[in-house]
This record gives C-alpha cells, structure tokens and sequence, in this order.
C-alpha cells in the first residue's frame, strides 16, 4: 500500500482499507488513489524493478523456500514472488474485500484474514524463510502497534530468514498524516534489533517519483505537489510524468544508497527466538 489519501480519512483503518480495495482493486486501491492508474503502474513498474533486484541477490533457493507476503492488497507481490520461483505464498491481509478477491485471483494460494499489528488469531503456517510488509508499516498508526507486528514477523520467520518491507525513514519526530505515520530510523531500527532482526541493506524506492516524505527542504515538497496538480489533470498526463521520471528514477535508484522518499529494508533474523 501506498501513500493513503482522499475521502474516508475518518475511518477506522480497516474500514478504509476495505472500501478502498471494494471500489479499486487494482493498482490504485492499493497504491496512490488520486495520482490515476497511468501513473500507479509506473509507481509499480519500479517497485517491481527494485524489489526484484535486491531479492535475487539475497541467499535463498527460491523455489524451495516458503514466503509470506503482508498486505497483500491486489497482489502484486504475491505475482513477484511467483516470479522469483517461490511456490509455497501465503497472502496476507486485514481488509476482507482484499482477502475474498484475492482467494478468487489466487485459487492455489492460500489467503489469510489477520492484522499483524494485532497478537494473531489464525495461525499463518510458518516458519517462512522470507515475509514481505511492503508500505504496510507505515499505515500502523500506533507505535505498540508497530513494534507487535514487528515481533510477530520476527516469531514467523525461521533463524537466518529475512523480513522486507518498505518505509519513509524520516530524521527526528515522526511525521503524521491521515492513515499514515513516519517514525524515524533509528527509532525503527532499535525496534527490530530488540526483536532479533539485524537490518542488512536500505535501498531507494523511489528518488523522484514519490512523495519526498523526509526531506527537510520546502522546494522539494512543493515540486511534489506540483508534480501532484499536474498528474490529477488526467491520465495522459501521468502516463507522460511517469514516462519522463521513471528511466530518471532507474538509474538513481541504482547509484544511490538513500532517498528522501519510500526505501527498502532487508533485515535478517539473527537467533531462533
């Protein structure tokens, strides 16, 4: 999921979720509602691009492995990992709409209604070898929310697994928005050590295709928002945007190690706790 937004910011997270996904479930639903689908799937064409790269580096044999991917949404990374080879997935989501459409989409996958913020109710099969939370995080509003799904990601992984997920590591005060909060790294990091995750590689996402959500200079938000208005205008448009930004992005995403947009984290589990 990405940057949430639009109408329903007064609802229980679940509640937007759902009505989210029921009215778009597809890239917008899970992704950015109002910049369009045009320029979703150029969001997504990168996170694919990066996620793959760093996934296939990482010391698994893939296909023997078993995964689970949190917030599954439309299923974009359920079809990622099926790329890479994995044939045991385990999708996983909070919003019922998500989880009935995606046992439709899926019919050899199993899918399952639970909120990892929350102590589980349903037992997700582990031990995996790998669990994806992919812009889910950050959508958890409460901080002993966070750090619960933290711990329990960390308890289904096997010893030496790995957890990845995506996130906006901001510098001093976390920043707060509707269904959206970015806590700062080092705040995040001494959470997943105390949960036996030792971080192995931080990655850009994005550079300049997303929100610039930890960058402390006003030009950069307001070549966003800018970028926002234009994009809004209709779906031409943000296919255009996301033909210019992408091969741009391609190329900073491989060169740099930080970005003040949506970065990837890998951690891997260091104890058998």
């Amino acid at each position: 999921m990405a940057n949430a937004e639009g109408r329903g910011e007064d609802l229980p997270p679940q509640d937007f979720w759902d009505r989210r996904l029921r009215m778009y479930f597809d890239l917008r639903g899970a992704g950015c509602r109002m910049l369009g689908w045009q320029y979703n799937a150029w969001l997504y064409r990168l996170r694919g691009r990066v996620f793959l790269r760093h996934v296939r580096r990482l010391d698994v044999a893939w296909p023997a492995a078993r995964v689970a991917d949190i917030g599954s949404g439309s299923g974009f990374y359920i079809d990622l990992w099926r790329r890479l080879g994995v044939r045991s997935v385990v999708g996983v989501d909070f919003a019922p709409t998500a989880v009935e459409r995606l046992r439709a989409r899926y019919p050899d996958v199993r899918v399952v209604l639970a909120d990892i913020s929350r102590p589980l109710a349903e037992d997700l099969g582990g031990p995996f070898h790998a669990i994806s939370a992919m812009d889910v995080l950050f959508h958890v509003m409460d901080d002993a929310g966070y750090v619960q799904a933290i711990q329990t990601l960390s308890r289904l992984l096997v010893p030496g697994g790995y957890l990845l997920f995506t996130d906006c590591f901001v510098e001093g005060t976390a920043q707060h928005a509707p269904h959206c909060v970015w806590r700062p790294l080092e705040t995040i990091v001494s959470w997943l050590e105390a949960a036996s995750l030792r971080p192995v590689l931080r990655a850009p996402v994005f550079v300049l295709m997303n929100a610039p959500v930890a960058s402390r200079r006003p030009w950069a938000h307001r070549l966003w928002e800018s970028l926002c208005g234009l994009v809004r205008v209709g779906e031409p448009l943000g296919f255009l945007a996301g033909a210019v930004l992408y091969p741009l992005d391609v190329v900073l995403t491989s060169l740099l190690r930080e970005s003040p947009s949506t970065e990837l984290m890998i951690c891997r589990k260091t104890t058998g706790t």
